[in-house]
């Protein structure tokens, strides 16, 4: 599932107010890889069981928010480090 670019356009991370970009599909690949490997934790220190559809990645691609059935969830909880 996509999200709208005019939606994407107004996002922002909800701690930081930075601006959110739509994330490729190599990185959700990744994402999802380490998700089903158990290798993931959220903000809160909780594995991550749940695969995305899509992510919302930070603009200074530290933090990504997940996209579910098409629904970004802007939680500071449900954030992930992205990792270089």
């Amino acid at each position: 599932m996509r999200i709208d670019p005019s939606i994407v356009a107004i996002l922002a991370c909800p701690e930081s107010k930075m601006p959110l970009l739509l994330a490729n599909d190599e990185l959700v690949t990744v994402i999802n890889t380490k998700i089903e490997g158990s290798q993931l934790t959220g903000a809160d220190g909780a594995v991550i069981t749940e695969k995305v559809d899509g992510l919302l990645v930070r603009e200074d691609r530290q933090v990504a928010y997940p996209i579910r059935d098409g629904i970004p969830i802007l939680l500071v909880e449900a954030a992930f480090a992205l990792q270089e």
